[in-house]
């Protein structure tokens, strides 16, 4: 049990519970648990109706997106994102525009591509799970970030490009996006199919 739990990162203890009453007495009763949990518990989250209602809302279109015969179409779509709004930028280079693509962006990142993403690993065994993660989500995640402000350094010193430039230079690096996340789809959906885990070498 002790290994499962250490695999899956389960703690030891985890617990659920609800709170009843007026908005006011559950306001006060949280901060009542918070205080109270705070030295002993690791994380302590709440879900209240109007977050439950928002996923109920979201939940056929994402179930529709995220299943496993669609995945490799769902990887595709923040690339695909990225892609036309560069290309509105690279021609409509305004603040409004640039605002608009980065929200999208950014939020379709951090909801879709992020479970998306976390979904590529069920094919694998646990040992290739846990050692692949903590590789991308240190390292790569990391050196990500670095090329991302050396490009920026080469591009605002170096090279000199105007906003129209950064934008056509997105161009190329979402189109690279979509054909990486075009062939990591396919590939997906052979191991899928076979329901076998990768090898180590893949």
């Amino acid at each position: 049990m002790d290994r499962l739990r250490g695999e899956l990162r389960i703690a030891r203890w985890s617990g659920s519970g609800g709170l009843y009453g007026t908005r006011g007495q559950v306001r006060e009763a949280r901060k009542l648990l918070r205080a109270a949990l705070a030295d002993i518990v690791d994380r302590l989250q709440f879900v209240d109706e109007r977050k439950l209602g928002f996923l109920r809302r979201l939940e056929t279109p994402y179930r529709a997106l995220t299943k496993r015969t669609d995945l490799h179409r769902a990887l595709m779509i923040l690339p695909a994102l990225s892609f036309g709004a560069y290309n509105i930028l690279a021609f409509v280079p305004l603040l409004n525009a640039a605002l608009a693509a980065k929200v999208l962006e950014n939020s379709t990142d951090y909801s879709l591509n992020n479970t998306v993403r976390n979904m590529l690993f069920l094919p694998c065994t646990y040992q290739q799970k846990f050692a692949a993660k903590q590789a991308i989500d240190s390292f790569f995640v990391r050196m990500g970030d670095v090329l991302s402000a050396a490009l920026v350094f080469v591009g605002t010193s170096v090279v000199v490009l105007s906003s129209r430039g950064f934008a056509l230079v997105n161009v190329v690096l979402a189109l690279v996006a979509l054909l990486l996340a075009w062939r990591v789809g396919r590939y997906y959906k052979t191991l899928t199919a076979s329901s076998e885990a990768p090898s180590a070498a893949a």
